[in-house]
């Protein structure tokens, strides 16, 4: 039979055990805002294909909401779920294969875009030809491409639409850990839906970007009044200008 001092320390201790032996909380947060400090039930890095489908068919079985994020820069909060999984991408970050007839290149959708830019010119160092981007996102280079193609990113070109004009294909996964390729052509509804569809429609495993032939530019710098910023761009376009920002 327990002693009153031993009741006492064994009561203390069942009282305690919760704050003694809980894991620590995993909180996440996007990174310019920091206005959706969030809550999640697990923060994994997948690092294959494999390893991604395997994810979302377990969450799928268990019953769990999943979120999935990559550089954190969408300041919406609509890359996580309070108890969700939480899948950081950043480590699927290879270039798959380049086309440099077609000017093609595939990658997963982790990488980001300098990784991917510094891919292609290496590849091409030695050709007359090369390919490049047609855009990307403005302001930073540390947005996935996975990231860009699901918030449908604009980037700085003055009459170009947003990126779904530079996509060819992609490839995501769904709960039955099923890779889906959709294009123009093959499951076109589920290519225009996943496009800006912030992960709700499946996982983007892999994106292929079309490019375009490279270029060089000339840079134009001026300083005018904020009332005339519109004009000014509608005179740039109409004067073939390619980018434009203020």
């Amino acid at each position: 039979m327990l002693t009153r001092r031993e009741f006492i320390r064994t009561a203390a201790l069942f009282a305690l055990a919760p704050h003694i032996f809980a894991e620590p909380e995993i909180w996440v947060n996007d990174v310019h805002s920091q206005l959706n400090h969030t809550r999640v039930r697990d923060l994994l890095r997948p690092r294959t294909s494999d390893e991604l489908a395997e994810i979302v068919h377990s969450a799928s079985r268990k019953g769990l909401p999943i979120s999935v994020s990559g550089c954190r820069h969408s300041m919406g909060g609509q890359q996580f779920a309070t108890d969700s999984i939480c899948i950081d991408t950043r480590s699927l970050d290879r270039v798959i294969s380049f086309d440099q007839e077609r000017g093609l290149i595939e990658a997963e959708a982790g990488i980001q875009w300098s990784k991917l830019i510094r891919t292609y010119l290496h590849a091409q160092a030695d050709k007359a030809k090369q390919w490049g981007i047609a855009q990307k996102q403005t302001g930073a280079d540390t947005f996935t491409l996975g990231g860009s193609l699901s918030s449908n990113v604009h980037g700085r070109g003055l009459a170009m639409k947003p990126l779904i004009s530079n996509i060819e294909s992609f490839t995501l996964i769904n709960a039955d850990r099923k890779s889906i390729r959709c294009s123009r052509d093959e499951n076109n509804e589920l290519f225009r839906l996943a496009t800006g569809g912030y992960g709700l429609f499946g996982l983007i495993d892999s994106v292929t970007l079309r490019l375009v032939p490279r270029q060089k530019l000339r840079r134009e710098v001026e300083i005018i009044r904020a009332d005339d910023l519109p004009k000014r761009f509608e005179e740039r376009i109409a004067q073939k200008f390619l980018y434009g920002d203020f």
